[in-house]
Order: structure tokens, then sequence, then C-alpha cells
């Protein structure tokens, strides 16, 4: 799949998933909404091996994406049975994986020396701000966590670390990719925490409509970015 099809496919199925939630149709939003993600587990897998990048990234990047499609569904069955906890948890556990996904692809074969020489000011300004937010979003709500304050710590920290690899990433990789993951890691942030403020508070009555636009944006700006970027000498 090239980056014009997977344009053409994956907008058209993003929009699919938000009409159905809008009006609450919820067989379809329960069948679709898991397919962007799938797609851009494809399309990263078709791209990623032929910019030179080595296997084991290929492989964390595919199970990233994969870990959000089942995780989406997770979480699309948790909206139809709001009173059971368990599915929350299993697609937190999805997503947590999904991470676990998305920072091996950020990290590795990167050698520390490496970063060293090659970090910006803006990169290290941006990666204190990701860190400062992300505790500053869980100590001023833990309040509301209640039973589920370790789970959520644990998934913050796996949110937050994605986002600061995606920040120190080496610029080597070139601009176009370094800024679309980038942009990517961080509308994911943003997702996750206006869907907190749904799930676990009231502060911000809009925040659900916003909640799936910022999250299909941060998937494939994702997926896009690694089908640009091009691997490191440290990979030859």
């Amino acid at each position: 799949m090239d980056k014009k099809r997977f344009l053409l496919v994956f907008l058209p199925v993003s929009v699919l998933v938000l009409v159905a939630d809008h009006f609450s149709l919820d067989f379809l939003f329960l069948i679709s909404k898991p397919v962007p993600a799938l797609i851009c587990s494809w399309f990263a897998f078709s791209q990623v091996k032929a910019n030179g990048y080595r296997s084991n990234i290929q492989k964390f990047i595919v199970l990233a994406f994969l870990m959000c499609s089942i995780g989406d569904f997770l979480l699309s069955i948790q909206n139809e049975n709001p009173d059971v906890n368990g599915w929350f948890l299993a697609g937190m556990l999805g997503f947590a994986l999904a991470h676990v996904g998305f920072i091996g692809s950020l990290v590795s074969g990167v050698p520390v020396s490496t970063i060293k020489e090659k970090r910006h000011w803006g990169q290290l300004a941006t990666a204190t701000l990701i860190l400062v937010f992300g505790a500053e979003f869980f100590i001023l709500n833990r309040e509301y966590f209640g039973s589920l304050m370790l789970p959520v710590l644990v998934y913050c920290a796996l949110l937050v670390t994605t986002a600061i690899s995606a920040a120190m990433r080496m610029l080597h990789h070139g601009k176009e990719s370094y800024f679309s993951i980038l942009s990517g890691a961080l509308l994911f942030m943003i997702s996750d925490a206006l869907l907190a403020t749904v799930i676990f508070t009231d502060h911000f009555d809009r925040a659900e409509i916003l909640v799936l636009p910022f999250y299909f944006s941060a998937i494939g700006l994702l997926a896009y970015g690694f089908s640009r970027g091009k691997a490191g000498s440290y990979n030859h």
C-alpha cells in the first residue's frame, strides 16, 4: 500500500467511524472503529522495511497498531456495557501494549551517544513540557481515578514515554518524518487526556466530541511519519 492509497482508504473509514459514533449506530461503530488502526498497521508494515529499518522496528510498529485496534474494539464493547470495568481495563491494557510497541519502534537500535550528538534544545524543551503535562494531569485528577489509580498511572507513564521518545528521536531520520511522528504522539496524548476527562471527571463537557478526531489524526500521522522516515546509519 502506497501513501496515496493509504490516505484514500484511511480518511473515509475514519469519517465513517465518526458518523457512526455521532448517530449512535452502535453495531456499525463496533465493527468499524478498529479498522483505521488495522489500516495503519498494514501501511506501516509495507513501508517501514522498504525505508531501510531493521525488522525488529517493523515488528514493534505492527504490534503498536494491532494493539490499538484491539484496544479500540474492547473500549467499544465497554461503551455498550458501561457498568463493567473489565472491558475498560482490557482496553487500557491493549493500548498500554500499543505504547510499548511505539516506544520500541522509536528507540530500538539507537545508541545513547547518537541521541546526545543529534539532540537539539527544542527537543529537550518539548520533552520537558510533555513530562510536566503528564505529571500534572495525573496529580490534579488522581482523586477521580479511584480503584483504577495504579493502572492509570502505569498507562500515563507509557503514554508520556511514547511522546518523549518521539520528541527525542534523531533528526537525521528526516524532518518530515520527525514532525509527523512527534505530532502524532502529541495528539495521542491529548486524545487520551480528553478521554480520561470524559470517563473520570466532568471538567470539560465537549471533550467527548474531540477524542476520536484527535485519536485518528494521531495514528494516521504516526503511520504516515514512519512511511516517510529513513533509517539512520546505525541500522546498516
